[in-house]
């Protein structure tokens, strides 16, 4: 528990760090990929020791968060390195330092959650572990979505968004109908009737 709770507190440290003053070697964001790494490293051996199941998903789910934004990441740096211009195609997004610092507080308060959740998962066992598993990896996915809206209000890099589908189907007047309850969209009413 100690590696994964230093591991951790080592991003905060590293994020304080950039945010405070430039490296002395290199760009700021050196220390940002460094720090996005050992999350990496660690979500790995993390998704190693599952076969399968909720906890491997959301470690999944946090990797693929990670990689995305050491992707992006290294982009701007690449750009800033050879002096290129740099032109966004996603939403532009203006640096915020209010807002990044605002950022700061809660990546620290969703680390001390995630801290708490290690500790209930180590002292429990059997199904009641891996409910308490689940719940450590769900907090890390959300620090890690919080590092990617601290560096998006640090540096303005923009993500991709996820586009929405919308549904292009009439609504269905009877709720009891099988199409109704096959969508979810009569659940509530005939939940309510009986």
């Amino acid at each position: 528990m100690t590696k994964l709770r230093t591991l951790t507190a080592s991003l905060l440290i590293s994020t304080c760090l950039t945010a405070g003053a430039v490296a002395q070697e290199g760009s700021p964001l050196d220390a940002e990929i460094a720090a996005i790494d050992s999350q990496i490293s660690e979500v790995d051996a993390t998704i190693s020791r599952y076969d399968g199941g909720l906890i491997r998903m959301l470690a999944e789910s946090r990797r693929e968060a990670l990689l995305l934004l050491r992707t992006v990441v290294e982009a701007r740096q690449a750009a800033e390195t050879a002096g290129a211009m740099i032109e966004v195609t996603v939403p532009a997004v203006e640096p915020d330092p209010e807002r990044a610092e605002q950022l700061l507080g809660e990546m620290a308060a969703q680390q001390s959650r995630v801290e708490t959740a290690e500790r209930e998962a180590a002292s429990a066992g059997g199904l009641i572990q891996a409910v308490a598993l689940s719940r450590v990896e769900t907090e890390k996915l959300t620090l890690a979505q919080l590092q990617m809206a601290y560096l998006q209000a640090r540096y303005g890099i923009a993500f991709p968004v996820t586009p929405t589908v919308t549904n292009s189907a009439p609504p269905i007047t009877d709720p009891t109908s099988p199409a109704a309850i096959s969508q979810g969209e009569g659940v509530v009413e005939t939940a309510q009737q009986g």
